[in-house]
Order: C-alpha cells, then sequence, then structure tokens
C-alpha cells in the first residue's frame, strides 16, 4: 500500500491512518442507528464514540512502542509522535477500547447486571487475544509447512473462546444441549478441533526447502 494517499505542499493524508479514520466515521454511523434502535441515549453514545477514537489510537500506538521496537523509542522518544507514517498495533487499540467501553458503561449505561459482580470479560478477551498473538508470532518463526501458522490459529482460538464463553453474562447467547453450551462454544470447539487435527497432519508432511 502506497504510504501518501494525497502528498502535495498544502495537503498531506497518509494512507493509513486516512482509512482509519474512514472505518470511525463509518463505524459511528451504524453505533448511532443502532442506539437509536435499542432506545439508548444517542447523545451519551456519540460521547463515547469521540471518546474511542483518541482512546483506540492511543492504546495502538502504545503497544507499538512498547512491543514492537521499545529500544528505538526509547533512543528517540519524539518518533513516537510521528503516527503519519503507520506504527499501531490493533490490540493495543482493542484493550483501550475495551476498557473505556466498561468504564463508559458503568457511568452512562445503568444495567440490571451491574448489580452483582461480574467478570472483566472483555479484559480477558484482549489478554487473550495478546497472548494469542505473541504466541503465533514466535510460531511462525518455527513454521515447518506453509498454513500452520493460520490452523494453529483457527484451533487455539476456538478454544480460548469457548473458555471465555464461561465468563460472559450475555442474556442470549444461543444455548444448546440444555443450556450447557452456547452458539459461540459449540462452534468454536468444532471449528479447533477440525483446524488442530489438520495442523497435525499438516506437520507429517514433507518440509519443502526454500527455493534457491
Amino acid at each position: 500500500m502506497h504510504p501518501w494517499l494525497v502528498y502535495t505542499d498544502w495537503l498531506r493524508l497518509p494512507t493509513y491512518f486516512t482509512c482509519l479514520m474512514i472505518g470511525f466515521s463509518v463505524a459511528t454511523f451504524v453505533l448511532r442507528r443502532e442506539a437509536r434502535r435499542e432506545g439508548l441515549p444517542v447523545r451519551v453514545v456519540m460521547d463515547l464514540a469521540l471518546w474511542t477514537v483518541p482512546t483506540v489510537l492511543v492504546g495502538a500506538r502504545l503497544a507499538h512502542v512498547l512491543v514492537e521496537a521499545p529500544r528505538f523509542y526509547w533512543e528517540h522518544p519524539l518518533a513516537a509522535l510521528r503516527v503519519a507514517y503507520g506504527g499501531f498495533v490493533f490490540y493495543g487499540g482493542l484493550a483501550a477500547g475495551a476498557a473505556l467501553l466498561m468504564r463508559w458503561a458503568q457511568r452512562h449505561l445503568p444495567d440490571p447486571l451491574l448489580a452483582v459482580s461480574l467478570h472483566p470479560a472483555p479484559l480477558h478477551a484482549s489478554l487473550f487475544a495478546l497472548a494469542l498473538f505473541v504466541f503465533l508470532t514466535a510460531l511462525r518463526a518455527r513454521q515447518r509447512v506453509p498454513g500452520e501458522v493460520v490452523l494453529a490459529f483457527i484451533g487455539f482460538y476456538g478454544i480460548g473462546r469457548s473458555v471465555l464463553e464461561l465468563f460472559r453474562a450475555d442474556r442470549e447467547r444461543g444455548l444448546w444441549l440444555g443450556g450447557w453450551v452456547s452458539t459461540s462454544q459449540a462452534i468454536g470447539l468444532t471449528t479447533a478441533a477440525v483446524a488442530l487435527a489438520l495442523r497435525a497432519r499438516r506437520r507429517h508432511l514433507p518440509t519443502r526447502s526454500a527455493p534457491r
């Protein structure tokens, strides 16, 4: 992808950052429509959307600075402000956005479930996603055959999502087997079994030598 969408003497629009802003705009439009449909206070929801933009960007940038190149940014701290050149980690933004959402919901969106102690499922999901990212990155360096990392992602995500479902407090989860298994658990466990079986099978295939 070309780094600059528009590059002139008086206007410079970085491609990735511009795409992010377009995505935020579309998501905000959809959020406003859904808030009206669900009978939620539109102004409160729109305020949340406005706070989400800087919060997610800061979280994504900090994750890049702390995980991807901590030594470089320690030696060049001002480079962390050069966001136009990229350098955002999705999971950092996801974690920051999830924390904002939980705090905002507690202050502005009363819910009967807030009257009881609950597990912070979004935080668990964010930490799991980060751990899975680190694991898959390390696994990629030891990949023996093509597709092994993708299958590992599908398999371990399915298992992890099935565990996370135990801590969610959704009212309607599409429960099966008399309420013991949710729809996400059924899908996750099925795809995990298939993916991990395929991965185990592919590991027995001959390793392809690198092209010369």
